[in-house]
């Protein structure tokens, strides 16, 4: 009955549009839930021992379908559900989809995922640079360790110097030799890839001074 029956049913009737898709839904989709959902109503049946037509069945199942009902519904709680989105209580838009952030309402390059986007370091590169790091840590001893932490923490020479018992002098000597021993583990270009920020960090950066200053020339417009 479901594939002779009411497949051919629920196909014709989402061909002709009955059900209006959702987001990226399309008919493929859509016919593909409706069947999901016969198949579970027929099962239904069948442990209640009723025999069910199967036009009645197309329509339940048809109803269901217009109404945002999935083989997969979690019911209005869920943000992403048709039924939500089909009653007005959400709406879902492409994170790459430029919004307005200025008073005047322009259109700005600026998308949701750039307002929303974790402003941390992604794992892969905090991963990386703590092995990095470890690397170098194994070949210094205390007192390096303590200078290379010290200045790391903002802390002068004299300041070190005194927790050391050491010279201002002598700490810079450490310093250097620290970052002797740094460039030895890394290579030359070590501290400079270190210190360079993400890809998607600096695109954030770049997205952000165009928006100032396309907002700095729009105030001046205005005042002139």
């Amino acid at each position: 009955m479901l594939v002779s029956q009411i497949v051919p049913l629920i196909t014709a009737a989402i061909a002709r549009g009955v059900v209006k898709p959702t987001g990226s839904e399309d008919a493929e989709e859509l016919t593909a839930e409706a069947c999901a959902m016969a198949a579970r109503a027929l099962e239904s049946a069948e442990r209640r021992g009723k025999d069910v037509p199967a036009n009645s069945v197309a329509y339940y199942v048809i109803e269901n379908m217009k109404s945002g009902r999935r083989s997969g519904y979690a019911g209005m709680a869920d943000v992403m559900a048709p039924a939500t989105q089909i009653h007005g209580r959400s709406t879902v838009v492409s994170m790459d989809e430029p919004i307005s952030i200025d008073e005047d309402g322009d259109d700005s390059d600026a998308t949701l995922h750039d307002l929303l986007a974790d402003q941390r370091e992604d794992t892969d590169t905090v991963a990386g640079r703590r092995l990095d790091w470890d690397s170098v840590l194994d070949r210094l001893d205390d007192r390096r360790l303590m200078v290379l932490h010290e200045t790391a923490a903002g802390y002068g020479p004299s300041e070190i110097g005194d927790r050391l018992h050491v010279s201002a002098p002598r700490v810079i000597q450490l310093r250097q030799d620290c970052g002797e021993r740094i460039v030895e583990t890394w290579g030359s270009n070590g501290v400079a890839d270190a210190t360079t920020p993400t890809g998607w960090r600096a695109g954030l950066r770049a997205g952000a001074e165009r928006r100032a200053a396309r907002s700095e020339r729009s105030a001046r417009w205005r005042r002139a």
